[in-house]
């Protein structure tokens, strides 16, 4: 009998044991997950911050700066990501069950926020692009009346991504300038090196036939299948990260981890 009491003892100690070091590796996976979700947040930081810095000349045409929504969102969620990846480590490596849950609340949060965000933005992106095009055409009437418009339209007709008026070259005889002058804007020139290349009636009248619109909507589009990627594995980590942080906690409650 008494044996029968040791052998019974000996198992359930062993597997104690077993479900012991089963949480030390949940316990393991979650602060690898939170560096990870770490360098994810700072990643999403300095892209939004990377989105400021190249796209700012061309989208402060728009007078209200409405365009500095999308990177800031971006940044604001690198930093909450920040936030989230402070109270899993803590919840991790103290065994914290407030941390734990506060950390799986936050996460639940910004899954939701993931999913619902992307789903926005690609149902409306279609109007984001329609807006662009109107402020592009809007400012097309301040060249070489406002220097800032002007430097722009030149850098980027000229420059990056060689393009020519808002849709098409036509787009500027709706202008002052060029009702004026007969003339486009010389950074719309294919060839530089000719004076008249601009002069809509010169035989040398020669320039892109692309809107500086059509490129840059085309770069975005290429962009839609790399970011829905980023998206999904953002997504799906957020979502192992709820169900290793609660299968913690609720171990850590019921007694059923402990250092190994």
């Amino acid at each position: 009998r008494f044996r029968a009491i040791r052998r019974r003892d000996l198992g359930q100690s062993m597997a104690g044991a077993h479900i012991g070091v089963c949480w030390t590796i949940v316990r393991v996976l979650l602060f690898i997950f939170n560096f990870i979700f770490w360098i994810a947040g700072t990643a999403i930081t300095g892209f939004g911050a990377w989105l400021i810095v190249k796209y700012r000349a061309i989208f402060s045409l728009d007078s209200e700066e409405t365009w500095l929504a999308g990177p800031g969102l971006l940044i604001g969620v690198g930093l909450v990501i920040f936030l989230i990846a402070f109270f899993g480590c803590c919840g991790a490596l103290r065994d914290n069950r407030c941390c734990l849950h506060t950390f799986s609340v936050l996460l639940g949060i910004m899954f939701i926020v993931t999913v619902a965000g992307a789903i926005l933005v690609y149902v409306y992106r279609s109007k984001v692009t329609d807006s662009f095009a109107s402020v592009l055409t809007t400012s097309m009437h301040e060249y070489n009346k406002t220097e800032h418009v002007t430097e722009i339209w030149d850098s980027m007709q000229g420059t990056w991504p060689t393009c020519c008026g808002t849709r098409l070259w036509e787009d500027w005889k709706n202008t002052t300038y060029t009702s004026s002058t007969k003339r486009v804007p010389h950074s719309c020139c294919n060839d530089t090196t000719s004076t008249d290349c601009n002069l809509i009636d010169s035989t040398s009248f020669s320039v892109y036939n692309f809107g500086c619109y059509n490129q840059i909507s085309t770069e975005v589009d290429n962009t839609w299948p790399i970011l829905g990627a980023i998206v999904g594995v953002v997504a799906a980590i957020e979502l192992i990260g709820i169900i290793l942080s609660c299968g913690l906690a609720n171990a850590i409650s019921k007694g059923e981890y402990e250092y190994v």
